[in-house]
């Protein structure tokens, strides 16, 4: 799946019409840049996410698809879950289907059990190595998310690291969600590795760019004339 990395609910309309994206991911740096300030207060910022979940039947298509929906959990444990069933219960399960989001520590790692009881499901993100990958599934998390362009900047062996962590999901049937893209070409690294990214919407229109493709559609162009009407 395809999704995108977004807060703002102009690109999210926009990134949503594209038949191939299947959703979207935020972070609290999303969040709060959207909201047009610094930094936001836990009650802030769970009052942000409410706006944009009420936002959604007016940005997203209205077709019988059901989207994903990825949502940054924070704070302990009990508020995590707190934040999650409320906003579970904002959103039309016939076209939103909810993950929340959690960090690789011990108080994101406690929520999991609860969170899968409630009928949520679980990613944890920001994990950089295979220990993290393994104490998270194991956990109950339904997967996890690296983030390609930080591990590339710091790692030279980064690919190599993201395969051990896609074995290690496969192997146990979740998902592994790639994150963190400025450009094409890391994009499509990316996919040999996972089905599974969330880009950013600046991304999401050059999906289809090459330069290959370029040269046929013009070649195409000139050996058959556009008409108007139908055949």
């Amino acid at each position: 799946m395809i999704l995108v990395d977004t807060a703002d609910l102009e690109a999210l309309g926009q990134c949503l019409a594209y038949p191939s994206i299947r959703g979207f991911t935020t972070n609290p740096t999303l969040v709060t840049r959207s909201a047009g300030v610094e930094q936001l207060s836990l009650p802030q910022y769970h009052e942000c996410i409410l706006r944009l979940i009420r936002a959604l039947p007016h940005v997203a298509p209205q077709d019988d698809r059901c989207r994903e929906i990825f949502l940054q959990g924070v704070g302990s444990a009990e508020q995590i879950v707190s934040m999650a069933r409320e906003w579970r219960e904002q959103l039309d399960p016939a076209r939103w289907r909810l993950w929340i989001k959690l960090l690789p520590d011990r108080p994101s790692i406690n929520a999991i059990p609860t969170l899968t009881g409630a009928g949520v499901r679980t990613l944890v993100t920001a994990v950089n190595t295979l220990a993290q990958a393994r104490v998270s599934l194991d956990a109950g998390a339904d997967g996890v998310a690296v983030y390609v362009g930080r591990l590339q900047r710091i790692d030279p062996e980064w690919s190599l690291k993201i395969a051990r962590i896609a074995a290690l999901s496969q192997r146990a049937h979740r998902t592994l969600l790639l994150a963190s893209f400025k450009d094409l070409p890391l994009i499509e690294s990316a996919l040999e590795l996972s089905d599974d990214i969330t880009i950013p919407a600046s991304l999401v229109p050059r999906l289809l760019d090459s330069p290959l493709s370029a040269a046929a559609i013009e070649e195409f162009g000139k050996t058959v004339a556009p008409s108007i009407g139908t055949i």
